[in-house]
């Protein structure tokens, strides 16, 4: 069965199968959070949050729609929810090919280099890791992505262009300082 499918059960009032989309989704939704805020317990209620609203909201869902599109959007606006309503200052969004990252067949040194690339994530604009952490590791299209983040197609491979080169920027100037 589809999410899509499971979702629809969901809308009509079957809310027992939102358990098979939390079970499918619940790791992706807390790495997306997690990657964001750097937050493992801000992540983990950020999740459950999402599935709450889920379930709030299940008549908003259209069945068209992608559920992963819409489960991110939804994931999105719930982190926005929590820093508005903490009064927490949240990133500033910026307006708005991958990276080429050394192949090895050494599973240490392949661990290594993707914690750079995790630490250099950190240091981009919210708006730029988002395109990358729904790209690389969501593994989601960039229509999808323009419908998680409610912004064209284009505006996507706008940011995600941006967003690459900044994290080269950074990544070699990390390894310069190194070297130094």
């Amino acid at each position: 069965m589809t999410d899509e499918q499971i979702m629809i059960m969901v809308k009509n009032g079957r809310t027992e199968a939102l358990a098979q989309l939390y079970e499918r989704y619940k790791r992706p939704l807390f790495s997306y959070f997690n990657r964001l805020t750097s937050d493992f317990e801000l992540s983990k209620d950020l999740t459950q949050n999402v599935f709450e609203r889920i379930l709030r909201y299940r008549h908003t869902f259209q069945d068209k729609m992608s559920l992963r599109s819409w489960l991110f959007q939804v994931a999105r606006n719930v982190r926005a929810d929590h820093y508005r309503f903490q009064k927490l200052p949240m990133e500033e969004d910026v307006e708005v090919s991958t990276l080429e990252i050394p192949q090895t067949s050494d599973k240490k040194d392949y661990s290594l280099q993707m914690a750079k690339v995790e630490k250099a994530l950190q240091l981009l604009p919210v708006n730029y890791r988002e395109v990358i952490l729904l790209s690389w590791f969501e593994k989601m299209s960039y229509t999808e992505i323009a419908e998680s983040l409610e912004i064209s197609e284009g505006n996507v491979k706008v940011r995600m262009h941006r967003a690459v080169s900044k994290l080269r920027t950074i990544l070699k100037k990390k390894q310069h300082e190194q070297v130094q």
